[in-house]
This record gives C-alpha cells, sequence and structure tokens, in this order.
C-alpha cells in the first residue's frame, strides 16, 4: 500500500568553488527561512490553480492545521472544473 509522504529531500551545494579551485563553504541556512519560502510558493501555485484561495493562504501562513487537511483533501480529489469537487 502506497502512502503519502510530506518529506522533502533536496540536494544542494554548501559552498563553492573560487577561481583557484579552493572550496568555499557557504553560510548555513536558517530552516525557518526555507521552511516559510517554500509554504509561500506551494501555496501560491495552488491558488493559480485553483486549488485553494485567499482565506485558506492566510489560515496557512498562520499555521492552522485545518487548513492543510482541507487541502489534502482537495488534492487527492479529482476536480470535474475549476473550483468544484467531483
Amino acid at each position: 500500500m502506497l502512502a503519502r509522504s510530506t518529506d522533502l529531500h533536496i540536494v544542494a551545494t554548501d559552498g563553492c568553488f573560487d577561481s583557484n579551485g579552493n572550496f568555499i563553504t557557504g553560510p548555513e541556512p536558517d530552516p525557518k527561512e526555507l521552511e516559510d519560502a517554500f509554504r509561500w510558493e506551494v501555496l501560491k501555485l495552488l491558488k493559480d490553480a485553483g486549488k485553494i484561495n485567499d482565506l485558506v493562504i492566510e489560515n496557512m501562513m498562520v499555521g492552522i492545521t485545518a487548513a492543510s487537511t482541507y487541502i489534502a483533501e482537495l488534492l487527492s480529489t479529482p476536480l470535474i472544473k475549476k473550483g468544484w469537487r467531483d
């Protein structure tokens, strides 16, 4: 049985090479800043797709868990037309 996973895995460098070939480590990102930016981009994509509205976005940005359940339900339900659930 397949289960939904809410994990996000990425491959990212932690620095770069200078003109002499030396590896320079970059600053460690703040996970909270990355989380907020990622959340905002996902919510923006869902709004553009007609899956959520501004009220849901507002609730998600303040951390209301009922909104995330609502979004999960919308995403798992096929839509007949924009804004209508099957």
